[in-house]
């Protein structure tokens, strides 16, 4: 979908934002996944090799070359994820599609019980705990004639938290891809600019001067949407997202794209392992500050 939107920058009458109850999260969006401790001890090192293993289809290769107890380490993570070695294949070949598995396992750092999973869905909505969210936007200087905006705007978790130290939401901008929260952010958020759309499909303009966000994590989703946040914003943008712990070992194209943007006054904070247990998951998180140059 093609979103015409921020082109003039619509921004509604200021009006004080009226308490609504939580809008819940559609059924559909969050699947219950039972999990189980790694049989090895996980570390940063074990984890920086799993995820530069190159994966097609059903097989994973470990192309480093490891030493005899980090292999064997490797190879009993991977059987307990499922895979079985293939002589022929050179291989831990995997009954399901293998990248799925292993995304999994670096986003939480656990076994999956159930083998067959749907990161989209299992992955794709974390609902930002209240705390966590206030102290995501006060690692950024938020001034209330600030244009801000969020690119991932849920349940309007951080917008509460933004709105709170700005009190300006006809300044604020939320993109919302679920047509469910994007109705709800709409009752909740009347002052707001509250747009329906997929984020990463509009041609980025520099016009915000932060932007707040939570992404999902699933197929390096997070990092994909902080690349494109921060074009949206003007000179000295700043920028403060929650994203996968796996932002500090994994490598690839995007991972260096985000190291890039990194200067000596980025700040990249490493959250509680159960910050997001109230949310239902286990999932290991980072808080990342970025500014534009």
């Amino acid at each position: 979908m093609q979103l015409d939107i921020f082109a003039d920058l619509p921004l509604p009458a200021a009006a004080s934002v009226p308490v609504f109850q939580q809008p819940p999260a559609p059924a559909d969006l969050a699947q219950a996944t039972r999990f189980r401790p790694a049989p090895v001890s996980v570390d940063e090192i074990l984890l920086h090799h799993l995820s530069a293993a190159r994966i097609e289809g059903t097989c994973v290769r470990l192309v480093e070359q490891l030493d005899r107890k980090l292999y064997l380490a490797l190879d009993k993570l991977l059987q307990a994820l499922g895979g079985k070695w293939s002589r022929k294949d050179k291989a831990h070949v995997f009954d399901t599609d293998a990248a799925e598995l292993i995304d999994t396992f670096l986003l939480t750092r656990l076994i999956p019980e159930n083998r067959v999973l749907d990161p989209q869905k299992t992955f794709g909505f974390f609902q930002t705990p209240p705390a966590l969210a206030r102290q995501l936007v006060r690692l950024i200087d938020l001034k209330p004639d600030m244009h801000i905006m969020e690119p991932n705007a849920g349940v309007g978790r951080l917008i509460d938290a933004v709105l709170e130290i700005t009190g300006a939401p006809h300044l604020l901008t939320g993109v919302e891809i679920q047509p469910a929260l994007v109705e709800a952010l709409r009752k909740r958020y009347p002052a707001c600019t509250i747009h329906e759309g997929d984020f990463l499909s509009v041609e980025p303009m520099p016009i915000f001067d932060a932007a707040v966000l939570n992404p999902p994590f699933a197929g390096s989703a997070d990092v994909r949407l902080v690349l494109q946040a921060m074009q949206w914003l003007r000179r000295s943008g700043q920028l403060a997202a929650i994203l996968s712990a796996g932002v500090q070992f994994r490598t690839g194209k995007l991972y260096d794209q985000l190291r890039a943007l990194q200067s000596s006054g980025s700040l990249l904070i490493p959250n509680p392992p159960e910050s997001f247990k109230a949310e239902g998951t286990g999932v290991q998180t980072v808080m990342l500050t970025l500014r534009k140059a």
